[in-house]
Protein backbone atom coordinates (compact mmCIF):
# COMPACT_ATOMS: atom_id res chain seq x y z
CA UNK A 1 0.00 0.00 0.00
CA UNK A 2 2.67 2.64 1.38
CA UNK A 3 4.15 1.76 -2.87
CA UNK A 4 1.29 2.14 -4.26
CA UNK A 5 0.68 5.75 -2.52
CA UNK A 6 4.34 6.64 -3.26
CA UNK A 7 3.94 6.12 -7.57
CA UNK A 8 0.82 7.95 -7.39
CA UNK A 9 2.29 10.73 -5.66
CA UNK A 10 5.81 10.41 -7.76
CA UNK A 11 3.41 10.16 -11.02
CA UNK A 12 1.61 13.39 -9.95
CA UNK A 13 4.06 15.63 -8.96
CA UNK A 14 6.03 14.37 -12.73
CA UNK A 15 2.19 15.39 -14.61
CA UNK A 16 2.73 18.96 -12.71
CA UNK A 17 6.85 19.32 -13.46
CA UNK A 18 6.48 18.31 -17.55
CA UNK A 19 3.10 20.66 -17.29
CA UNK A 20 5.31 23.41 -16.55
CA UNK A 21 8.61 22.72 -18.51
CA UNK A 22 5.93 22.88 -21.83
CA UNK A 23 4.58 26.18 -20.41
CA UNK A 24 7.91 27.67 -19.94
CA UNK A 25 8.96 26.36 -23.57
CA UNK A 26 5.55 28.24 -24.95
CA UNK A 27 6.29 31.39 -23.02
CA UNK A 28 8.06 33.82 -25.77
CA UNK A 29 5.82 32.21 -28.62
CA UNK A 30 2.94 33.35 -26.01
CA UNK A 31 4.26 36.35 -25.26
CA UNK A 32 5.27 37.72 -28.65
CA UNK A 33 1.37 37.02 -29.68
CA UNK A 34 -0.31 38.58 -27.31
CA UNK A 35 1.97 42.03 -27.11
CA UNK A 36 2.35 42.08 -30.70
CA UNK A 37 5.98 42.77 -30.33
CA UNK A 38 7.54 39.68 -32.59
CA UNK A 39 11.24 40.56 -30.88
CA UNK A 40 10.31 39.85 -27.68
CA UNK A 41 13.38 37.19 -26.56
CA UNK A 42 13.39 36.06 -23.47
CA UNK A 43 16.20 36.89 -21.02
CA UNK A 44 19.69 34.33 -20.82
CA UNK A 45 18.34 33.92 -17.52
CA UNK A 46 15.38 32.39 -18.24
CA UNK A 47 15.08 28.75 -16.93
CA UNK A 48 15.78 25.79 -19.72
CA UNK A 49 12.63 23.83 -20.04
CA UNK A 50 14.44 20.92 -20.55
CA UNK A 51 17.20 20.73 -18.53
CA UNK A 52 17.65 17.25 -17.67
CA UNK A 53 14.46 16.19 -19.34
CA UNK A 54 13.53 12.48 -19.59
CA UNK A 55 13.01 11.07 -22.53
CA UNK A 56 12.19 7.19 -22.22
CA UNK A 57 10.56 6.94 -19.08
CA UNK A 58 8.25 4.27 -20.33
CA UNK A 59 5.91 4.49 -16.69
CA UNK A 60 4.93 8.03 -17.80
CA UNK A 61 3.79 7.81 -21.87
CA UNK A 62 0.14 7.63 -20.58
CA UNK A 63 0.87 11.07 -19.28
CA UNK A 64 0.13 13.61 -22.03
CA UNK A 65 1.64 16.42 -19.84
CA UNK A 66 5.21 13.79 -20.32
CA UNK A 67 4.92 12.90 -24.30
CA UNK A 68 3.95 16.75 -25.20
CA UNK A 69 6.79 18.11 -23.07
CA UNK A 70 9.05 15.44 -24.82
CA UNK A 71 7.35 16.27 -28.49
CA UNK A 72 7.94 19.89 -27.62
CA UNK A 73 12.24 19.16 -26.77
CA UNK A 74 12.42 17.53 -30.08
CA UNK A 75 10.49 20.34 -31.89
CA UNK A 76 12.66 22.88 -30.40
CA UNK A 77 16.46 20.60 -31.58
CA UNK A 78 14.85 20.57 -35.24
CA UNK A 79 14.15 24.16 -35.28
CA UNK A 80 17.84 24.73 -33.76
CA UNK A 81 19.14 22.40 -36.77
CA UNK A 82 17.26 24.32 -39.70
CA UNK A 83 18.87 28.16 -37.41
CA UNK A 84 22.30 26.23 -37.63
CA UNK A 85 21.95 24.79 -41.07
CA UNK A 86 22.01 21.51 -40.25
CA UNK A 87 19.39 20.70 -41.94
CA UNK A 88 16.74 21.99 -44.72
CA UNK A 89 13.41 20.15 -43.90
CA UNK A 90 11.75 20.71 -40.37
CA UNK A 91 10.28 17.64 -40.04
CA UNK A 92 12.97 15.48 -41.44
CA UNK A 93 15.12 17.25 -38.73
CA UNK A 94 12.30 16.34 -36.27
CA UNK A 95 12.73 12.41 -37.38
CA UNK A 96 16.21 11.91 -37.27
CA UNK A 97 16.29 13.92 -33.67
CA UNK A 98 13.61 11.48 -32.86
CA UNK A 99 15.53 8.33 -34.22
CA UNK A 100 18.22 9.28 -32.33
CA UNK A 101 17.33 10.03 -28.85
CA UNK A 102 14.18 8.10 -28.64
CA UNK A 103 13.60 4.43 -27.77
CA UNK A 104 10.33 4.11 -26.96
CA UNK A 105 8.33 2.65 -29.70
CA UNK A 106 4.69 4.19 -28.65
CA UNK A 107 6.33 7.82 -28.74
CA UNK A 108 7.54 7.17 -32.15
CA UNK A 109 4.59 5.97 -33.33
CA UNK A 110 2.65 8.72 -31.47
CA UNK A 111 4.27 11.33 -32.76
CA UNK A 112 4.84 9.97 -36.64
CA UNK A 113 1.04 9.33 -36.34
CA UNK A 114 0.94 13.24 -34.85
CA UNK A 115 2.70 14.67 -37.84
CA UNK A 116 0.63 12.69 -40.48
CA UNK A 117 -2.58 13.67 -39.10
CA UNK A 118 -1.62 17.48 -38.47
CA UNK A 119 1.21 17.99 -40.48
CA UNK A 120 1.79 16.88 -43.43
CA UNK A 121 -0.17 19.25 -44.89
CA UNK A 122 2.84 21.68 -44.11
CA UNK A 123 5.72 20.18 -44.98
CA UNK A 124 8.65 20.69 -47.71
CA UNK A 125 9.25 17.53 -49.72
CA UNK A 126 5.93 16.33 -48.93
CA UNK A 127 7.18 12.45 -50.19
CA UNK A 128 9.93 12.30 -47.99
CA UNK A 129 8.17 13.27 -44.89
CA UNK A 130 5.38 10.88 -46.01
CA UNK A 131 7.75 7.95 -46.28
CA UNK A 132 9.32 8.62 -42.57
CA UNK A 133 6.30 9.22 -41.42
CA UNK A 134 4.57 5.83 -42.05
CA UNK A 135 7.96 3.93 -41.28
CA UNK A 136 7.24 4.70 -37.65
CA UNK A 137 3.84 3.69 -37.65
CA UNK A 138 2.30 0.16 -37.17
CA UNK A 139 -1.07 0.59 -36.29
CA UNK A 140 -2.87 -0.43 -39.33
CA UNK A 141 -6.06 2.70 -38.89
CA UNK A 142 -3.51 4.79 -38.31
CA UNK A 143 -1.40 3.94 -41.74
CA UNK A 144 -4.89 4.41 -43.00
CA UNK A 145 -6.16 7.77 -42.30
CA UNK A 146 -2.35 9.55 -42.78
CA UNK A 147 -2.08 7.57 -46.71
CA UNK A 148 -5.56 9.39 -46.78
CA UNK A 149 -4.34 12.30 -46.12
CA UNK A 150 -0.98 12.31 -47.96
CA UNK A 151 -3.44 10.73 -51.29
CA UNK A 152 -5.40 14.35 -51.09
CA UNK A 153 -2.78 16.38 -50.98
CA UNK A 154 -0.70 14.95 -53.45
CA UNK A 155 -3.66 15.64 -55.69
CA UNK A 156 -3.48 19.16 -54.36
CA UNK A 157 -0.05 19.90 -55.22
CA UNK A 158 1.19 22.39 -57.34
CA UNK A 159 -0.16 22.76 -61.29
CA UNK A 160 -2.82 20.23 -60.24
CA UNK A 161 -6.76 21.39 -60.35
CA UNK A 162 -8.30 21.47 -57.32
CA UNK A 163 -11.38 19.75 -56.39
CA UNK A 164 -14.86 20.82 -56.00
CA UNK A 165 -16.16 21.34 -52.28
CA UNK A 166 -19.08 23.64 -51.20
CA UNK A 167 -19.49 25.03 -47.90
CA UNK A 168 -22.51 27.38 -46.20
CA UNK A 169 -22.35 31.06 -45.90
CA UNK A 170 -23.50 33.04 -42.91
CA UNK A 171 -27.34 33.12 -44.40
CA UNK A 172 -27.11 29.19 -44.58
CA UNK A 173 -27.10 29.36 -48.22
CA UNK A 174 -24.50 26.55 -50.23
CA UNK A 175 -22.08 27.69 -51.90
CA UNK A 176 -19.63 25.94 -54.37
CA UNK A 177 -16.01 26.77 -55.35
CA UNK A 178 -16.91 26.51 -58.58
CA UNK A 179 -19.30 29.38 -58.45
CA UNK A 180 -15.88 31.97 -58.36
CA UNK A 181 -14.30 30.41 -61.54
CA UNK A 182 -12.75 33.21 -63.43
CA UNK A 183 -11.46 35.19 -60.46
CA UNK A 184 -8.74 34.70 -58.48
CA UNK A 185 -9.64 33.01 -55.09
CA UNK A 186 -8.19 33.54 -51.56
CA UNK A 187 -8.92 30.74 -48.82
CA UNK A 188 -9.04 31.69 -45.39
CA UNK A 189 -9.24 28.16 -43.05
CA UNK A 190 -9.50 29.43 -39.35
CA UNK A 191 -11.01 29.09 -36.40
CA UNK A 192 -12.64 30.52 -33.26
CA UNK A 193 -10.14 28.98 -30.74
CA UNK A 194 -6.93 29.66 -33.03
CA UNK A 195 -5.44 32.91 -30.95
CA UNK A 196 -3.09 33.65 -33.97
CA UNK A 197 -6.47 33.29 -36.75
CA UNK A 198 -8.33 35.87 -34.59
CA UNK A 199 -5.37 38.36 -34.37
CA UNK A 200 -5.15 38.19 -38.45
CA UNK A 201 -9.26 38.97 -38.67
CA UNK A 202 -8.89 42.65 -38.96
CA UNK A 203 -6.02 42.65 -41.56
CA UNK A 204 -7.61 40.39 -43.25
CA UNK A 205 -10.73 42.31 -43.30
CA UNK A 206 -8.82 45.47 -44.69
CA UNK A 207 -7.01 43.52 -47.40
CA UNK A 208 -10.73 42.57 -48.55
CA UNK A 209 -11.81 46.24 -48.49
CA UNK A 210 -8.64 47.49 -50.54
CA UNK A 211 -9.14 44.47 -52.74
CA UNK A 212 -12.95 45.08 -53.39
CA UNK A 213 -13.06 46.34 -56.81
CA UNK A 214 -10.34 43.75 -58.18
CA UNK A 215 -11.08 40.39 -59.58
CA UNK A 216 -10.25 38.18 -56.20
CA UNK A 217 -12.76 36.67 -54.09
CA UNK A 218 -11.89 36.21 -50.23
CA UNK A 219 -13.32 32.65 -49.05
CA UNK A 220 -12.42 32.53 -44.67
CA UNK A 221 -13.55 28.81 -43.72
CA UNK A 222 -14.05 28.11 -39.97
CA UNK A 223 -13.56 24.83 -38.46
CA UNK A 224 -15.30 25.29 -35.40
CA UNK A 225 -18.18 22.56 -34.42
CA UNK A 226 -20.59 24.92 -33.35
CA UNK A 227 -22.15 27.09 -36.23
CA UNK A 228 -23.30 30.15 -33.42
CA UNK A 229 -19.58 31.12 -32.91
CA UNK A 230 -18.08 31.14 -36.31
CA UNK A 231 -21.42 33.39 -36.66
CA UNK A 232 -21.35 35.36 -33.82
CA UNK A 233 -17.35 35.92 -34.96
CA UNK A 234 -17.95 37.00 -38.18
CA UNK A 235 -20.91 39.45 -37.22
CA UNK A 236 -18.75 41.32 -34.50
Amino acid sequence: FPVTITRFYDFQKMKIEYSYRTKLNNYESMHMMLTNNMEFVVSSSFPDPFKDIDLNKAEWVSAFEYTNAVEAYLWELASKDLKEKKASNYYLAFYNNMEALIKLPYLKEKFAFSIGRNNLIYAKDLDLVYEKTVSNITDTLKLGLVKSIYQRLKALQDGTLIPEFSFSDLNGEMVKLSDFKGRYVYIDIWATWCGPCMYEMPYLRKLEDTLANKNIAFVSICKDDYKQNWERSMLS
